[in-house]
């Protein structure tokens, strides 16, 4: 079930705070909450369960694929570009590295070979816009709210419009309608947000033409915008592909806002654990937190073992590991296992040296 962080107060309140909930006063929830989101960065940094992963349809800018907010990395990509072609296949995810290798396509995405590459190349884990201001544009900066806080955006460098480096930032200030820039830019700035307490678009504004072009929308919460960013060097701008991804850590803030993973025996058992490592108790905060493989290798050592937060979480996606046929299954000592290279072909031509 999906668990909110208003919903998982009361339930899991007993495991972390230290005075009762019907006495809490705001300083003591700002504590647990903090504690909560400690836990579930902890939970989804480095491990995969069951409710780590989205299935989402995501459209190209140009030929960039950004990720949002909440997802931190593709695990697989399938087109499904409306105009035939390549669409339906799985594409391959390449290295990050693989713009740079002697075989690879370089940085352009005009060249034929280029365009040949039907798959995914991470390019930034720090991105702060889903699309980008015409490169051989000049421009304005422009956010657009519902609800004004005093503070807003501070945009620092970039480049002006004859291409010299911003010195100063620009600050500008998130009211409850628009505002724009005075300076101009030919280069995007790196982008710091306040608070705000409603969602924040940003467009870019031709100084010539006056179109502005939505770059993207800020969460209230978010305060230094960085988003995992792919090049997909054959794709055009708006096609689409389906996308299986994990997710990223995102503080839960307000009430609604989930929380994951949402196994409440598994956030009770993290919660007890973080209790115990900070009392400097590095035994029982590894036994509450968990893997302690209950009920593996021998019985009578393991006897007794109790399931910590990761062995919980471990067991919800063995469920579906169980049922699932993998993906590719081959030993290593038969049949292709065995072979270092392969090729085939369906014939007269088509498909050889795959």
């Amino acid at each position: 079930m999906a668990l909110t962080l208003g919903a998982a107060r009361p339930i899991l309140w007993k495991y972390q705070a230290q005075v009762a909930y019907e006495s809490a006063q705001n300083s003591d929830i700002q504590a647990f909450d903090a504690t909560l989101n400690r836990l579930t960065e902890t939970l989804l940094s480095g491990n995969k369960f069951k409710s780590c992963y989205r299935r989402v349809t995501l459209s190209t800018y140009g030929n960039k694929l950004t990720l949002p907010r909440n997802l931190s990395t593709c695990l697989g990509v399938n087109s499904i570009c409306p105009d035939g072609g390549w669409s339906g296949f799985p594409l391959q995810i390449y290295s990050r590295w693989y713009n740079f290798a002697a075989q690879g396509p370089g940085l352009t995405s005009d060249c034929a070979w280029a365009c040949s590459i039907r798959g995914l190349i991470p390019i930034s884990d720090s991105a702060q816009t889903f699309a980008d201001p015409d490169a051989d544009s000049t421009f304005y900066l422009r956010v657009k709210s519902t609800k004004g806080n005093g503070r807003g955006m501070t945009f620092i460098g970039g480049l002006d419009e004859n291409e010299a480096i911003i010195e100063g930032n620009v600050k500008l200030e998130v009211v409850n309608g628009t505002s724009t820039t005075t300076q101009k830019y030919t280069e995007m700035p790196f982008i710091e947000k306040a608070v705000t307490p409603a969602y924040v678009e940003i467009y870019s504004v031709d100084t010539t033409t006056a179109v502005e072009t939505l770059l993207c929308v800020y969460a209230p919460s978010e305060t230094v915008p960085a988003y995992k960013r792919y090049s997909i060097p054959a794709a055009c701008d708006g096609n689409t592909f389906a996308c299986l991804c994990k997710l990223a850590y995102v503080p839960a803030i307000q009430d609604t806002d989930l929380i994951v993973p949402s196994i409440i025996d598994a956030l009770a058992k993290g919660l007890q654990s973080i209790q115990f490592a900070d009392r400097n108790d590095a035994e029982r905060a590894g036994l509450y937190m968990g893997p302690n493989y209950p009920g593996d290798g021998d019985s009578a050592v393991r006897v007794g073992v109790m399931k910590g937060c990761v062995d919980i979480l471990d067991s919800d996606l063995a469920e579906d590991e169980q049922a699932e046929i993998p993906a590719f299954q081959m030993s290593r000592d038969y049949a292709c296992g065995s072979i270092p290279q392969l090729e085939w072909g369906w014939g007269g031509g088509g498909w050889n040296g795959y």
